[in-house]
């Protein structure tokens, strides 16, 4: 089973939106390689959103930020600074600053993008901060086009990245409803250990509960996960069988214990 609501992908200073509904990997697990051979054809930059954001969020501020650009008419010489006074202003509420973002977003001074890297770390922990760093991002991208000429592709997805790779969260279950022995645990942290690395997968989390195992990774955008993870269960399984060759893949976001314990209980029933 692989999770894939959304791939956010912007290119150039136009955010474009590329939506698929949840589906298996059969057939579907080379997408982002396709995404990132079509774009690297066409010349220009590679970039991914290291931080986490909601795809919620990330909907949100696309949508609300369309609404306020349609609304907004011409730019004058000193907007930039009324909204940079309106988010300095405790007074403003968060939609008044949201707006102040979303057109700041789109200038091409350096010292608005200078401004915006000091409003996300002011907004850490705040309602405002995945919004501001959205802004951020946004930014970036048409100041790298406006300077450098070259095609900017940035891709975005819930649990973010870092360089080329995207996060995934992977988790496996046990074959059966006993927790797993000892010398099972010891197997799959080795054959995990082997396999990932080998394939530039770093592993970022990896935990082994009673009868299910996680694991957080950055993985390069052309790899073909569902296969090395295949591999990896198939191998453990010449020890015993003791995993099952279903499995879920996630870059949306981390599910809960209490969401791979109804797995469990489904697989159960």
């Amino acid at each position: 089973m692989f999770f894939l609501k959304i791939c956010m992908v912007w290119k150039k200073n136009i955010t474009l939106h590329k939506k698929t509904r949840n589906y298996p990997m059969k057939n579907k697990e080379d997408i982002f390689k396709r995404l990132y051979e079509s774009f690297t054809k066409e010349g220009g930059r590679f970039h991914i959103m290291e931080r986490r954001v909601s795809l919620e969020q990330q909907l949100e501020y696309f949508k609300f930020s369309s609404q306020v650009r349609q609304n907004m008419g011409s730019v004058k010489e000193n907007d930039d600074e009324i909204h940079i006074k309106n988010l300095k202003n405790s007074q403003s509420t968060n939609d008044e600053k949201k707006v102040s973002l979303s057109i700041l977003a789109l200038s091409k001074q350096i010292k608005i993008y200078r401004f915006l890297e000091n409003f996300v770390q002011e907004t850490d922990g705040t309602e405002l901060s995945d919004w501001a760093y959205m802004a951020l991002t946004e930014n970036r991208i048409a100041l790298e086009f406006e300077f450098s000429g070259e095609r900017q592709i940035y891709i975005s997805s819930g649990l973010g990245g870092k360089g080329h790779k995207l996060r995934f969260h992977v988790v496996l279950f046990a074959s059966q409803s006993d927790s797993f022995l000892d010398y099972q645990r010891k197997i799959i942290r080795d054959e995990l250990a082997f396999a990932l690395p080998k394939r530039d997968i770093d592993i970022e989390r990896f935990t082994i509960e009673d009868q299910y195992v996680e694991i957080v990774i950055l993985m390069p955008i052309t790899t073909f996960i569902r296969k090395i993870i295949r591999d990896v269960i198939a191998e453990c399984n010449q020890y015993g069988n003791f995993l099952l060759d279903t499995f879920i893949i996630s870059n949306e976001k981390e599910l809960g214990k209490k969401e791979i314990e109804n797995v469990l209980e489904e697989r159960k029933l």
